[in-house]
């Protein structure tokens, strides 16, 4: 009688564990989707490394690089990109930084949705409705998005 039960309390204890692990892996992680394209000489990739809890998302971090030798256009998308995340960077828990190093700009994005006013975000760009559920950004809808314009989604957990 003993065995019987310590057996059926250590498959029990694995059973937990394995649904409370299955859970958890669903429920929080980083998805990371990429997108790359090459348009004349110039080469454009994107990085979107997403952190969610709870099919939420909590924190973004989106690395863009533009490839080219003409510095003149280097320069006009650097002078494009600071005037379109211009409005974005006055938003507590938004930042935009832009750098030209050699043949490469670089624009790192970092949100922290966890804190940042998802009305003030909406006010500068109408587009987020699109990926808000439960006033919250969804996962789900955020990688929808994503592949939508052309990106591959991968989870890590």
């Amino acid at each position: 009688m003993k065995k019987i039960i310590i057996s059926t309390t250590i498959i029990i204890v694995l059973i937990l564990t394995v649904i409370i692990g299955y859970n958890i892996k669903i429920y929080s992680g980083t998805l990371v989707c990429t997108n790359t394209y090459e348009e004349d000489s110039v080469s454009f990739k994107t990085i979107y490394k997403v952190e969610y809890k709870k099919k939420y998302v909590t924190k973004l971090v989106s690395i863009e690089t533009i490839n080219t030798y003409d510095v003149t256009l280097l320069n006009d998308y650097k002078t494009n990109l600071e005037m379109m995340y211009l409005r974005f960077n006055e938003i507590p828990h938004y930042q935009n930084t832009i750098s030209i190093k050699e043949n490469t700009l670089t624009s790192k994005t970092i949100i922290n949705y966890s804190k940042i006013d998802l009305d003030e975000l909406i006010k500068v760009d109408s587009s987020f409705n699109e990926v808000i559920k439960n006033n919250k950004i969804s996962i789900t809808k955020l990688k929808e998005q994503y592949a939508s314009t052309g990106a591959l989604c991968k989870y890590k957990n």
